[in-house]
């Protein structure tokens, strides 16, 4: 919610000198965030219409690995986060965890 309160903010006043300081030392402007999040919504209503499970799963890990490249695109995943993101993508290290939860 807040996003939207802030991008609200910007559209009615600008940019604040403390935005534009952030956008210039990151490298990443607002317009990407907000056309990353359009995005996002597309691609969830997508998954969320979807009725058959296999499916839905599916789009789901597809829109996930598409989230997960845009922030790795800006810079935005350490390292720690990029491998947690792999080990929750890959099935066989996902069945790999389960089999040493269960011992």
């Amino acid at each position: 919610m807040k996003f939207f309160t802030i991008r609200e903010e910007e559209r009615r006043y600008g940019l604040t000198d403390k935005q534009k300081s952030t956008n210039h030392s990151a490298g990443i402007d607002f317009t990407f965030w907000i056309n990353v999040n359009r995005a996002l919504k597309r691609l969830l209503r997508t998954v969320i219409r979807c009725h058959d499970a296999k499916i839905r799963e599916k789009h789901l890990n597809k829109v996930y690995a598409w989230f997960m490249r845009r922030l790795e695109s800006v810079g935005q995943l350490t390292g720690s986060e990029k491998q947690d993101e792999e080990n929750m993508l890959n099935p066989g290290k996902i069945a790999e965890n389960e089999r040493l939860k269960e011992n």
